[in-house]
């Protein structure tokens, strides 16, 4: 995805903003519960690699337990990454403002001037809201299931009416 360019979305300079009102994010024991398997999985995925590198005249099981090893080593090395980034995502929600946390990007300012579309954003088994731009690029998305996310509902319906009441009319049955 590109850059946004808009006069409503920008960068925040490093210690700007004031405490949030609240903070949208994933319950921490989702990604905790990741992170631990990644973390166990590295010195074992280690001890394979090794373990191919010292049998690797073994022609049955040297090479195949080295790339397991190398696998398990990347495999583990992506679910921390991965880890550390849900960590990292968040939207601070301030008065007047939305300061969007994006994994490993920098945060930036989405003003309720900008959201000009609101729409229901499925994502297997855990669908949640999509805010879009008037170029119709991805402002924020937030699952249903994160943590205050019926409060971040109340705030867009009074920051921007005009988009959440047609979120609202979308999604009537």
């Amino acid at each position: 995805m590109g850059e946004i360019n808009d006069v409503h979305v920008r960068p925040v300079p490093v210690g700007t903003t004031p405490p949030p009102l609240f903070r949208v994010r994933i319950a921490t024991w989702r990604w905790m519960i990741l992170l631990v398997v990644g973390i166990a999985m590295a010195p074992i995925s280690l001890l394979l690699a090794v373990g191919g590198l010292v049998t690797m005249d073994d022609p049955d099981d040297g090479p195949a337990m080295l790339i397991a090893g190398l696998v398990m080593v990347l495999v583990s090395a992506g679910i921390i990454v991965l880890c550390i980034g849900l960590a990292r995502t968040a939207i601070d929600v301030h008065p007047g403002v939305l300061v969007v946390h994006n994994g490993f990007r920098k945060p930036r300012e989405v003003h309720p001037s900008a959201i000009t579309e609101i729409r229901y954003w499925a994502a297997g088994r855990y669908p949640g809201t999509q805010a879009r731009n008037a170029k119709g690029q991805d402002l924020f998305h937030v699952a249903d299931m994160a943590k205050h996310y019926l409060d971040l509902a109340d705030w867009l319906a009074v920051n921007a009416p005009a988009a959440w009441a047609g979120y609202l009319q979308s999604t009537r049955r």
